[in-house]
């Protein structure tokens, strides 16, 4: 896990206005695109599972 200071600001940006944006957009144009969170919150359950942690254990 990364902390806060170990990322390039000028490189979250750039994300930011790049992929997050371009993500954002689609999403936006096609609604249908969306992962339902019971679907999200079911992956990350069974992730965790599978490892034996809970949400906010840190390995």
């Amino acid at each position: 896990m990364r902390s806060d200071e170990d990322l390039d600001p000028e490189a979250v940006e750039a994300w930011l206005r790049t992929e997050v944006v371009a993500s954002y957009d689609a999403l936006k144009a096609d609604p249908s695109r969306a992962i339902p969170f019971e679907v999200v919150r079911a992956e990350f359950e069974a992730k965790w599972n599978d490892r034996g942690t809970q949400p906010g254990d840190i390995r």
